[in-house]
């Protein structure tokens, strides 16, 4: 099906219904206030009732409900999002799936600023501190008319708490499963008319679960090279093949420890300027190794020799039960202007992941040598937007930004492989800049009280450029082209209120994603046989979208939402073999077409209970019409909420389709298992500041693989305070 036929078929399903757009940076998206008020695609208030979006806020009463420990864990409730972070609080290669994209491709600010790296694009979601949330505003769907690259899947826009005039102090402490703790402290104040402050802390921590194995796929060896050992246990691929299973590398820690600050200075009642930093150390690592093969004796072997069912030797040592010794450390600093009187917004700042990498060795003596690789990047940000109020039904915001993002990859050899500044020769570096200026216009024209539409535009000049190769092993050094494109990314919409319970819209919206600096640059085939070699000839990936939705209202407490979406991606960036060569590189030679469905119910069964339903279907196909299996088909939730003086409580239950492909074992190390969970709360206010919190999380204690192994039932509990 190609695109007209796409967005036909749309149109014969749904019929004539109105348009979404996400909304401004600064208090950027589409956001239920109150039930009352919105900030919709144009950028300033309209009544909730006309919002023409599939939009969903997350409060920080609801975080508090959830005793949430990241950000990830609040939107896992969420309509059509997947969290995919088995590992918790130490996962660092996982983030969110939305509509068929994943991090790279859905836009995530905090206090105006970007959070997508300039590295890869992902998203160090462990940096937030989560008890400074206001709220978290999630737009669904393409978003680059607005807000450029990476606002495909959609715009996820966390908002911090601002100084109020009396003293407001905040600390929690929380522990539970696996010495999981959340400990946090943060005092505000505007203590005058004019000048305001904030100071936080927040610490998380884990000794983690054992979530990995230690394994060989080898066919193995004629004969023993070691000490002999028994117990091996033999468990498959995901293809089927034979996975011989060692042991464990033992548990996946992790701590990250955040600062956060803030000033802010009133003008008047109309102008403020706020100047925020947020400080983040990360570390993660594996302890306790644990393993299967034992001695004659009975005492475990971490090298040696275990015989397979084959007949066949698997020799073994030290290094199949190690894991990553990682880190990562961000600074973020935002500057931002309000003029309400001349309905000007202005941010400036900079995110710098100043370190992060991770390395490893082959003896569990941290003090002998191994290698590691390190890849810091900067991103640089500049935005203006201005909203003009014509006397007669239109309503115009217009803008420009700016950013400049840059990464180094640099891998070396340590004398000390748990001592990352133990340097003993640097292998290569890899290095690249790119450049984004911007100009957007939306205007919306209100027909008459019941219709509107919605036009916007906005055009990217996108530069990269220094890249390069030091290859310092063989004393080769390789600068790459610089390379430039534009892109223009067009949004139409339409949207119809007949009466103040009922909103219908159709949109349609391009939007596009720039090859990350990490595909365009990454060079290591100097170093290590079958590496990659960079391709700066990489093209953005461009994705058409086409959107219809209702949100209605039934009575004064069951609110309904439902919204169809066609999606059709281009020069979809892939890896692929280098002609030729025992190579890799990253090239535009796919397409896919996401198609999906979103559905949710809203119910209020008296002033104590609430209950909620909601279900995403979505499919994902290559150019061929394969399903790519990436990508969940079905998420489904359902739960109930109980908040009645000093008690509050809920229960929610997830599932989960496979992502396996037909054929496929499941339940075994690197599937992606199908599962249904069942998650609980319960908090108790014993005074008029203090409260009691305890969670339970996959309640039924199911056991699957979502790549990893996913934790079993978990539980948390621990006392808050706020004045």
């Amino acid at each position: 099906m190609n695109k007209k036929q796409g967005m036909a078929a749309l149109l014969c399903a749904v019929g004539v219904m109105g348009a979404g757009l996400p909304v401004s940076a600064e208090e950027a998206v589409a956001a239920y206030e109150l039930e009352e008020m919105v900030v919709t695609a144009t950028r300033v208030r309209e009544n909730a009732d006309k919002v023409p979006a599939s939009a969903t806020v997350i409060t920080a009463k609801d975080i508090e409900k959830i005793n949430a420990t990241t950000i990830t864990d609040a939107l896992k409730q969420i309509m059509g999002i997947f969290v995919d972070r088995p590992k918790g609080l130490a996962d660092t290669a996982n983030g969110i799936e939305m509509r068929g994209f994943g991090d790279a491709d859905i836009l995530v600010l905090y206090d105006g600023m970007p959070m997508n790296n300039a590295y890869d694009g992902g998203v160090n979601w462990t940096a937030i501190p989560v008890d400074d949330v206001e709220r978290i505003e999630v737009v669904r769907g393409a978003a680059s008319s607005l807000y450029g690259g990476r606002a495909v899947g959609g715009v996820i826009n966390i908002i911090p708490k601002e100084p109020g005039k009396d003293l407001k102090i905040r600390t929690s402490l929380i522990g539970g499963a696996h010495s999981t703790w959340r400990k946090s402290f943060t005092i505000s104040q505007k203590p005058t008319e004019k000048f305001g402050y904030k100071v936080g802390f927040e610490q998380r921590s884990t000794a983690g679960f054992e979530n990995k194995v230690a394994s060989s796929t080898a066919k193995g060896s004629s004969s023993p090279t070691g000490t002999v050992g028994t117990g091996v246990v033999t468990s498959r691929k995901v293809n089927g093949a034979p996975r011989y299973l060692l042991g464990t590398p033992g548990k996946g820690a992790g701590r990250s420890t955040t600062y956060n600050a803030e000033i802010s200075y009133d003008f008047d009642q109309e102008r403020k300027v706020t100047y925020s930093y947020m400080h983040d150390k990360f570390r993660y690592w594996s302890g306790d190794a644990r393993s299967y093969i034992k001695d004659s004796n009975g005492n475990p072997l971490f090298s040696g020799s275990v015989q397979l069912p084959t007949g066949k030797w698997l020799n073994f040592n030290e290094s199949a039960f190690l894991d990553y010794y990682g880190r990562r450390e961000t600074d973020v600093h935002s500057f931002r202007y309000r003029d309400e009187a001349h309905r000007i917004v202005f941010n400036a700042g900079v995110s710098h992941v100043k370190d992060s990498g991770y390395s490893t060795g082959k003896k569990f003596d941290g003090g002998t040598p191994g290698s590691d690789t390190k890849y810091p990047s900067k991103s640089y940000k500049v935005d203006f937007q201005k909203t003009w109020e014509t006397a007669g039904k239109h309503t115009v915001v217009a803008g420009w930004d700016a950013q400049r993002d840059s990464m180094a990859r640099t891998s070396t050899a340590l004398d000390h492989w748990k001592d990352w500044d133990s340097v003993t020769a640097v292998y290569g570096v890899t290095g690249g800049k790119s450049d984004n200026f911007a100009a957007f216009v939306q205007d919306t024209y209100a027909a008459d009280e019941h219709f509107s539409i919605y036009t916007g535009i906005r055009f990217d000049y996108y530069k990269k450029f220094d890249g390069y190769f030091d290859d310092r092993k063989n004393h080769a050094f390789k600068k790459y082209e610089d390379k430039s494109y534009t892109e223009w990314s067009p949004k139409l919409a339409f949207q119809y209120s007949p009466n103040h319970t009922a909103s219908y819209y159709l949109s349609y919206g391009h939007s596009f994603t720039p090859p990350t600096l990490y595909k365009l640059y990454r060079t290591d085939n100097g170093y290590y046989a079958g590496g990659y070699i960079g391709n700066p000839d990489l093209e953005p990936e461009t994705t058409d979208t086409f959107e219809i939705g209702v949100n209605k209202k039934f009575g004064s407490r069951t609110d309904v939402h439902l919204a169809l979406f066609r999606s059709f991606t281009e020069n979809l960036i892939t890896a692929a073999a280098v002609p030729g060569t025992d190579n890799k590189h990253y090239v535009n030679n796919d397409k896919a077409v996401r198609t999906g469905m979103e559905a949710e119910v809203k119910h209020r069964f008296n002033d104590k209970w609430a209950g909620y339903v909601n279900y995403q279907w979505q499919l994902v196909k290559d150019d061929g019409g394969d399903r790519i299996y990436d990508y969940p088909k079905d998420i489904l939730h359902a739960g109930l909420a109980y908040d009645h003086q000093k008690w509050s409580g809920y229960l929610d239950a997830e599932y989960v389709s496979t992502r396996n492909a037909p054929g496929s074992v499941s339940n075994v190390y690197l599937s992606c298992d199908s599962h249904t969970t069942l998650n609980a709360g319960l908090s108790y206010k014993f005074s008029k500041n203090w409260k009691a919190v305890f969670t339970v999380n996959n309640l039924l204690d199911r056991e699957y693989y979502s790549w990893y192994k996913a934790d079993g039932r978990n539980w948390y509990l621990g006392v808050q305070f706020n004045n």
